[in-house]
């Protein structure tokens, strides 16, 4: 499937450990993605840190590939999607997920999705506290 990933066969369920924090569960079709951080870059240049834009992008590209290569019928991200508060990074992510609406999305909010629910569902992301 992707270099580097590894199968596991548990009850007869098929799930196969992604690089890059993720996993494909085959039967029910969903990828589950962890600590992707959208908008560190943008958080930690507003605070004078010098950290490359191209940070957001490569996290972005890594999802549009996972969801080109696995075509999920659901993505669940277990917590922390976003890094920090509202920024143009996060614009970047609304406009990928418009791209995607067809798919179900899951956060699981973790401690740095700070936003409101309300601009989570409103970017398409059904909410969930664990």
């Amino acid at each position: 499937m992707i270099s580097g990933s590894h199968q596991i066969n548990l009850k007869e369920q098929t799930l196969t450990l992604l690089p890059d924090k993720a996993l494909y569960w085959k039967e029910k079709n969903i990828l589950v993605v962890s600590d992707v951080h959208l908008g560190k870059s943008g958080h930690f240049r507003k605070h004078g840190i010098a950290v490359p834009g191209a940070v957001n992008e490569v996290n972005i590209q890594k999802l549009e590939e996972l969801v080109e290569l696995i075509s999920p019928v659901k993505i669940v991200f277990l917590g922390d999607l976003f890094h920090s508060e509202m920024n143009e990074e996060v614009d970047k992510f609304k406009d990928w997920r418009k791209s995607h609406s067809h798919i179900e999305m899951i956060l699981t909010i973790g401690n740095h999705d700070i936003l409101t629910r309300f601009e989570f569902e409103k970017m398409g992301l059904e909410c969930v506290n664990l």
